[in-house]
């Protein structure tokens, strides 16, 4: 439940079914009393509470349903043959490395699933049935929109909680898998004890070996070293090291952009996260390029809005063919980005002792946090004042605003979301849960047009009912907090999960002492 939902919830649909399949056929005349329910429902019950912590937080931005992953549409469906999702056969298999082209089927594949329902067909064993029609109700839905019935999977995906999560059907031919290992194990059995009775445990013997090679042969290019991606050492470039050593003896905060994406070398931290042009463009930026074809360069505000990101390095990464995070292959030439880059005056080239790594420099970026007196604009130069402030954790700033008179603007440079919050005065997150207006009202939060955050502050308003200090000309000291409130649910979440575990972990032990002691 907490590597991977997905698998999670699957499986928790497969303990019901298996559950009421149990009670109905297998044990239908057992006593059932409150234990064997109260048992069952723990299954789903601990995970629950066990990852409390995020599902409070979520449910605060309202975002546990709905939100980017959930509300994408179907796909892989071009890829999905009903022959070999049930002959366990992937796609893109080479034997090689990955590809996304369908590749032709191996003829042994289609061995897999006779012997797998064979397993069935031969037994009466009602938990055996169990696992085959488990089989093929994943077949079903790891086919996705195909015939027979295409229309079922939508459906689902479009009433059942939680099933868009399932864009593509992949995590279902996962229970295949485990299905037919289940029942190629029944007709193993049922072959060896036929050999057994009937004298013939040799032939039972190669039959077995056989049914084992057809899963062993995928081994091969693994310990040939023919199988590609994750089975073959990377080696990080030096270029890299050598970027990541700039970057991090920098102390001021400030955003990396990465043109097209970002290596899987590159560096990153709290204070210098690194961001990515592809997938930015098509995001937050979304509204800058949809008319340019979707390249934020190619707009005549890019240098404000690179200054107002806090973006003062743009890196552009070498192709990096052997260790495959070479993305020009898809993205475009790597010297036409040169190229675009070169010409651009509020951009320029740095040397750091690097040949095949690029990188350029934002001479007039903006700081995280800064203050102006009238409203951040794309399209011209608004001054800008520094102000301090202190990173207590990636949720929390606090900042102290000196010698403010004057009604202003207080900026900060991540994406907008209505739940970073504004406190004047002293801050406890147990208190940001309990008291209504903790926060600065949500009238003075702002987007701006770069679509971050924005706070407008009057200081005579706030200071007449908040704490501040003043100073002799009349000016006020005022001591901020920005913090990003779903963060105290998920301290609210955590100690229940801790509660929650701390518990189990003390009804094991007892459990054990009282058993074994």
């Amino acid at each position: 439940s907490f590597f991977e939902f997905r698998l999670f919830y699957i499986a928790v649909w497969i303990l019901f079914f298996y559950f009421i399949y149990h009670l109905i056929l297998i044990e239908p005349k057992s006593k059932r009393n409150f234990k064997v329910y109260f048992l069952a429902g723990l299954v789903i019950v601990i995970p629950l509470l066990l990852n409390t912590y995020a599902i409070i937080a979520l449910q605060s931005i309202q975002s546990l349903t709905s939100n980017e992953v959930l509300n994408r549409t179907l796909f892989g469906s071009s890829y999905i043959k009903l022959v070999n999702i049930m002959s366990l056969f992937h796609f893109g298999w080479t034997g090689k490395s990955p590809d996304w082209i369908v590749q032709p089927q191996p003829l042994r594949f289609f061995f897999i699933p006779i012997v797998a329902f064979l397993g069935f067909a031969l037994t009466k064993n009602k938990k055996i049935a169990f696992f085959s029609l488990l089989a093929l109700i994943s077949i079903f839905l790891t086919k996705l929109n195909h015939l027979p019935f295409p229309e079922v999977y939508q459906w689902l995906f479009d009433h059942v909680p939680g099933f868009n999560a399932f864009r593509e059907s992949g995590k279902f031919s996962f229970f295949i898998v485990f299905s037919y290992a289940i029942l190629i194990a029944s007709f193993i059995q049922i072959l060896t004890d036929w050999g057994k009775k009937k004298k013939h445990i040799f032939l039972s013997h190669i039959i077995t070996v056989s049914i084992t090679l057809l899963f062993l042969w995928n081994t091969k290019p693994i310990i040939t070293g023919e199988l590609g991606s994750l089975y073959v050492p990377r080696h990080i470039p030096n270029e890299y090291f050598v970027l990541k050593d700039f970057i991090l003896k920098e102390k001021d905060y400030f955003r990396t952009l990465w043109i097209p994406l970002y290596s899987q070398w590159g560096t990153r931290s709290n204070i210098h996260p690194m961001i990515s042009n592809y997938p930015i463009n098509i995001g937050d930026w979304k509204e800058f390029t949809q008319r340019q074809n979707g390249n934020v360069f190619d707009v005549n505000f890019t240098n404000q809005l690179l200054d107002l990101s806090s973006v003062k390095y743009v890196v552009l990464p070498l192709e990096d063919k052997e260790n495959e995070d070479d993305f020009y292959r898809f993205a475009g030439k790597r010297q036409d980005f040169k190229k675009n880059l070169d010409h651009l005056n509020y951009l320029n080239k740095i040397d750091i002792g690097t040949q095949k790594v690029t990188l350029y420099e934002n001479y007039d970026y903006r700081p995280h946090i800064y203050v102006t007196y009238e409203e951040e604009s794309i399209q011209r130069y608004i001054p800008y004042i520094y102000i301090s402030y202190v990173l207590k954790s990636p949720t929390q700033y606090k900042i102290i605003a000196k010698n403010m008179l004057t009604p202003f603007y207080l900026h900060f440079s991540e994406s907008f979301h209505p739940s970073w919050k504004l406190r004047i005065g002293q801050f406890n997150w147990f208190q940001a849960i309990l008291i209504k207006n903790y926060f600065l009202p949500d009238t003075n939060h702002l987007k701006n047009e770069a679509k971050l955050n924005s706070f407008f502050i009057d200081p005579a308003e706030i200071c007449s009912s908040n704490v501040c200090e003043t100073n002799p000309d009349g000016s006020y000291n005022i001591n901020l907090t920005l913090y990003f409130r779903p963060q105290s649910y998920v301290y609210l979440g955590l100690s229940i999960s801790f509660i929650v575990l701390i518990s189990i972990v003390m009804m094991l032990l007892f459990t054990f002492r009282k058993n074994y002691v």
